[in-house]
C-alpha cells in the first residue's frame, strides 16, 4: 500500500509529492492518511466503520480498507472535546 520510505517521508514532512501518496490507493480498495498525533484513525460512512492500521515505521501514518462515501474518525490524546492545535491555531471540537 505504501513503502516504509514513503511513510517515513510523509511523517517527517519531506515527501516530494505527498498528495500522490495520500488518499485512496490506485486500486480503489485502500487508503493512506497522515494525521500527526493521532492515537487511532477509522474510516466511517453511514453504515460501516473500518479501523486503520498505524504504519510501524512512521508515526501518524495509517493505512487500511477504504469505504465508499467515507469520513475519518480520529482519536487524539487528551480529554474528549479538547480543542485541536494545528498550524492554523486552535480549532474547536466539533462532535
Amino acid at each position: 500500500m505504501i513503502t516504509d520510505t514513503d511513510a517515513r517521508r510523509l511523517a517527517a514532512g519531506t515527501h516530494p509529492d505527498p498528495f500522490a501518496a495520500l488518499g485512496p490507493t490506485s486500486d480503489g480498495r485502500g487508503i493512506v492518511v497522515h494525521v500527526p498525533g493521532a492515537l487511532a484513525v477509522s474510516v466511517v460512512n453511514d453504515t460501516d466503520e473500518a479501523a486503520l492500521t498505524p504504519h510501524p515505521a512512521a508515526p501518524g501514518v495509517f493505512t487500511g480498507r477504504l469505504l465508499p462515501y467515507y469520513r475519518l474518525r480520529v482519536t487524539r490524546p487528551g480529554p474528549p472535546g479538547a480543542p485541536v492545535r494545528c498550524g492554523f491555531g486552535e480549532l474547536p471540537h466539533r462532535p
